[in-house]
């Protein structure tokens, strides 16, 4: 007998999820990850290039490409904070770091709204905030199942801010939308080029697709550890 949820599959779309039944890929989700849940940092990333790159290096199985932009359903998200005392050492494991934007781990640890790395004009050269701001997004592209991850640097939390609140001003959840992510080149007040980040929505998902991301969140979120 076919399950409520097995009848949701989609045998025509392109995306592999939408090819599965919810239920199929929130138990392999289970099965596969144990009761350490999901992992973020082993997650496939996206990287969005420095210099003021206009293309992302998206992780395949053969390595990584190129793309212009990339597609795909965001299933969650989480704003975080990172500290190095030494600007020069990303790359490494921070010096402090917090998960909720709250409580910091490490040194100086406590408070991220009274800590000092965390004001604004702290930052290299009297600007910005040592402790930067960052938004992980998990994304599902068109070629699988598990999700890939990207990081919204500081200059481009605006941006990606907006479209989440934009959706939510029109009742629409951010995992019943394909977006589309892109780069633009912009200076600073300094006139060196970074790369900013651009997310737009493409289409609204349809009724079963929507059905398909309600249910996979939900697997997504039980899965995430607290040290996520």
């Amino acid at each position: 007998m076919t399950t409520e949820t097995e009848s949701l599959v989609i045998a025509d779309s392109k995306y592999l999820l939408f090819r599965s039944s919810p239920e199929e890929t929130a138990a392999a989700i289970k099965v596969n990850m144990g009761g350490s849940g999901l992992d973020l940092s082993t997650l496939p990333r996206i990287k969005i290039p420095s210099g003021g790159g206009s293309a992302f290096e998206v992780p395949t199985l053969e390595g990584s490409e190129p793309s212009k932009t990339v597609e795909g359903v965001i299933c969650y998200f989480n704003d975080f904070r990172t500290y190095w005392a030494d600007p020069e050492a990303q790359g490494t494991p921070p010096d402090c770091s917090s998960n909720d934007m709250s409580e910091g781990r490490g040194d100086p640890g406590g408070a991220c709204n009274v800590c000092p790395m965390s004001q604004w004009g702290s930052g290299k050269s009297g600007t910005g905030q040592a402790c930067s701001t960052k938004r992980k997004m998990l994304i599902i592209p068109s070629d699988r199942s598990l999700p890939i991850v990207i990081d919204a640097p500081p200059t481009s939390l605006k941006s990606v801010k907006a479209y989440f609140q934009n959706l939510a001003s029109f009742s629409t959840r951010f995992y019943h939308v394909m977006s589309e992510f892109s780069l633009d080149v912009d200076k600073n007040d300094k006139g060196i080029k970074y790369s900013k980040l651009n997310v737009k929505m493409k289409r609204k998902l349809d009724d079963k697709e929507r059905a398909i991301m309600d249910i996979y969140v939900g697997s997504i979120e039980a899965s995430v550890g607290e040290d996520n």
